[in-house]
């Protein structure tokens, strides 16, 4: 694993692992079951890492590692603009439309519906350990808590966004203690942690020294670069541009750099352990830019279906079947990583809108993995495009309408003009027909978003109950019951 130090001169810096011998009879036996890693970022755009085209001083030595060792993707997509949506067709892969699944207000009406399988609870079927550790955002009900969703192993927060250091600060609390703001370990609270990121990290390491005899599924969603703006003092003082006068993007290089290192010691474990041949490792983030983020030249920011909001790093390394240093140029989506896995793990499934990407990355099948991609939040209009939001892509096209952030909509060459600048609607006004009557045919398939159910919350009052007791377990003095509003305390 790259540090700080070891880069800071020369971010080419090869650092060479000796695998043990005494696992190398294991991993022949368990090559027919590769093991699985899928690594998500939280709002880091596509040029949030350094070996993707950027403007911003980015260091990222681990991830431009992982690329190299592996195929980059550069026209990487994820299937939403916001955390919430892209994470559930992550976990089915599909269209998370196709369930009623259109943004952030879904994860508070139940998530993810229980007729749809996940990837989780297909692989824990199939005799796979598994385990989410991080930010889940995909419903608060108990029904969607991930140990019910197919994760034996769970630490993190259920949420859209935590603070790093206090496990008690969350998101939004819905009322008196709703219980989104815990920290979870599993389904009890947890009373103290290390710097999130960090915490991820020695837990992911954890679970994979625990499996080294199973075939083992993890998925690690950090919570970085998402706010609040927060990383350990000594990144910020070696990463800042000007350590007197620290700003956004000094404080997100240093939280990128916490996550750049966690990647690291995820694969520097891998390799300790004889397991990096047969595991696959996908990293990717779950919607493109936010301000303090890098977009590069795009259009748009996580919000938006321009490419600067739904383009991202997305990577794929996977030693014994796809070279070194590939460098892949067609669309993909996040909902092709549940198919690819599923054919890697010999699990048959019908029902993904994904395509199993394993052809097109090593080279097997020269076409395209898609003949259209689709973007959508719920559909407003069948009559005026520039009410709904929304983006289809057809080869080098792609018709966007952007009532909320840019506030506009037209019909773009993305091979010529990947910023989205030069409008076409009018110069091809036929093709804008075209794919708008494409997106409508696809649109009004997808039934209306998913509405609240009967179903069991998670208690926030038991939560804190528990969460006290712990406490005086810990030696530590318990935060009293009374008060009503969100906490703010600070570490």
């Amino acid at each position: 694993m790259k540090s700080f130090a070891k880069v800071a001169g020369s971010l080419s810096t090869i650092v060479v692992l000796t695998l043990p011998s005494g696992h190398v009879a294991s991993q022949t036996v368990r090559m027919n079951k590769p093991n699985i890693v899928i690594i998500l970022a939280d709002d880091q755009g596509y040029g949030g890492v350094n070996c993707y085209p950027h403007i911003k001083r980015i260091v990222t030595p681990n991830i431009d590692e992982l690329a190299e060792s592996g195929v980059k993707c550069m026209q990487g997509y994820a299937s939403g603009h916001l955390s919430s949506p892209t994470r559930a067709g992550l976990m089915t892969g599909k269209y998370q439309q196709s369930f009623g699944f259109y943004g952030l207000s879904t994860p508070h009406v139940g998530g993810i519906p229980k007729d749809q399988k996940m990837l989780s609870e297909y692989l824990l079927e199939n005799g796979y350990s598994t385990a989410c550790i991080g930010k889940w955002h995909l419903g608060d009900y108990i029904r969607s808590h991930p140990n019910n969703r197919g994760f034996q192993t769970f630490y993190g927060f259920i949420n859209g966004l935590h603070d790093y250091y206090d496990p008690l600060v969350g998101g939004s609390w819905d009322g008196v203690y709703s219980g989104l703001a815990f920290t979870l370990d599993n389904m009890d609270p947890v009373v103290d942690m290390e710097y999130s990121t960090y915490e991820y990290t020695n837990r992911a390491i954890r679970f994979i020294e625990k499996n080294v005899d199973n075939p083992f599924f993890l998925y690690l969603p950090y919570n970085a670069i998402h706010s609040p703006l927060q990383a350990p003092e000594e990144l910020i003082g070696e990463l800042a541009n000007n350590p007197a006068e620290v700003g956004k993007d000094d404080i997100a290089r240093a939280m990128t750099f916490a996550l750049d290192q966690g990647v690291g010691k995820v694969v520097e474990t891998l390799e300790r352990l004889g397991l990096r041949e047969n595991t696959i490792i996908f990293y990717l983030s779950d919607n493109g830019a936010v301000d303090y983020s890098d977009k590069w030249e795009f259009r748009g920011k996580k919000g938006s279906y321009y490419e600067g909001g739904i383009r991202v790093p997305f990577i794929v390394s996977y030693p014994p079947e796809i070279a070194k240093g590939t460098v892949y140029d067609q669309p993909v989506m996040s909902i092709d990583i549940a198919p690819t896995i599923m054919a890697l793990a010999g699990i048959s499934q019908d029902d993904m809108h994904g395509v199993d990407l394993m052809p097109y990355l090593t080279g097997k099948n020269k076409d395209v993995p898609h003949d259209v991609l689709y973007w959508s939040t719920e559909k407003e209009s069948d009559t005026q495009v520039e009410k709904n939001s929304f983006a289809i892509r057809q080869g080098k096209w792609k018709l966007v309408s952007d009532p909320a952030i840019e506030k506009d909509c037209n019909l773009y060459d993305i091979e010529t003009d990947p910023q989205e600048m030069i409008g076409l609607k009018e110069k091809y006004p036929e093709k804008y027909k075209e794919l708008y009557a494409m997106y409508l045919e696809w649109i009004n398939q997808m039934p209306d978003e998913l509405a609240n159910g009967e179903n069991a919350r998670l208690k926030g009052m038991e939560l804190m109950r528990k969460y006290q007791k712990n406490l005086k377990k810990a030696g530590k003095k318990a935060v009293p019951l009374s008060f009503g509003e969100q906490v703010s305390r600070k570490k």
